[in-house]
């Protein structure tokens, strides 16, 4: 159940564009690695080819895609897309793979309008010039803390954010 973000808009229909947020929930190996998998004990293996397809659950999603599948999974398959080296187009290439990347992060930014179980802010230490991160942490504390007439840089030196510090 690896948290993964698309990469280009798979169906207008089905609400799939670009940056949609899914959950990899399976996938379906080339018959080749299904023979090669046969017997295997090993816990780690490299596929010799590329999967048919990704099963990606879209958080919220009623559709069915198809009958064989349940509610909100996508099957994502393999694509062909044409890639320049340089900008002038004279260098191109094709690229073979799932428009998809995992999402383990992202920027407050991008998070605008999620509602997520939790959140881990990077602080820095005390006498760091504030960022716009840092800011949305001190909005999440007066959201959970409660309002304060002191400024919300002098609130969170008050708490022990230094497991939240990159640089310890």
């Amino acid at each position: 159940n690896m948290p993964v973000r698309f990469t280009a808009t798979q169906s207008k229909q089905l609400k799939i564009f670009k940056n949609t947020r899914g959950t990899l929930v399976n996938w379906e190996l080339h018959p080749v690695d299904v023979a090669l998998l046969q017997g295997q004990q090993s816990q780690e293996i490299i596929l010799r080819q590329t999967p048919r397809k990704l099963y990606v659950h879209i958080p919220g999603a009623t559709w069915k895609y198809s009958q064989s599948l349940p509610s909100g999974v996508y099957p994502l398959k393999p694509v062909f897309r044409p890639w320049h080296l340089d900008k002038a187009g004279n260098n191109r290439i094709r690229r073979f793979g799932f428009q998809l990347v995992p999402d383990f992060s992202g920027t407050a930014h991008s998070y605008v309008g999620y509602t997520l179980k939790a959140e881990l802010a990077d602080c820095l230490s005390w006498d760091t010039t504030p960022t716009r991160d840092q800011m949305l942490m001190c909005t999440i504390m007066e959201t959970f803390f409660g309002s304060s007439s002191r400024s919300y840089f002098d609130r969170i030196s008050d708490f022990n954010f230094s497991f939240f510090n990159s640089s310890s």
